[in-house]
C-alpha cells in the first residue's frame, strides 16, 4: 500500500515543548536548593544570615517565576502555530479579482 500524501511535522511545538521541559529542569535543579538554604538560614539569629536567608528564598522565587514564563511561552507557541494551521486549511473568504 502506498501513502499518497506526504506528512509534514510541524517542529515548531515539539521543540517549544523540549526547551520547556529542559528550562523547568535546569531552573528547578538551580533554584530548588535556594529555597530550602534560605528558609534554614532565616531560622538563624545573626541579621547577616537571616538577610542572606531573605535574599535565597526571593532568588527561589524568581525561579519560580522563571518556571511559570517558560511554561507559559510554550502553551504560547503551541496555540499559535495551531491558529496558523487552521488558518492556512480554510479557503479565504475574499476573491480577489485580477
Amino acid at each position: 500500500m502506498k501513502l499518497t500524501t506526504i506528512a509534514h511535522i510541524n517542529y515548531a511545538p515539539i521543540t517549544a515543548v523540549l526547551f520547556s521541559l529542559a528550562c523547568w529542569l535546569g531552573f528547578y535543579a538551580v533554584y530548588a536548593n535556594f529555597g530550602q538554604t534560605g528558609f534554614e538560614l532565616m531560622q538563624r539569629h545573626d541579621l547577616m544570615l537571616i538577610t542572606q536567608g531573605v535574599i535565597l528564598v526571593g532568588l527561589h522565587a524568581m525561579g519560580l517565576l522563571l518556571l511559570l514564563a517558560c511554561g507559559a511561552g510554550a502553551i504560547a507557541v503551541l496555540i499559535r502555530s495551531g491558529s496558523r494551521r487552521d488558518a492556512r486549511d480554510q479557503p479565504s473568504e475574499v476573491n480577489p479579482t485580477l
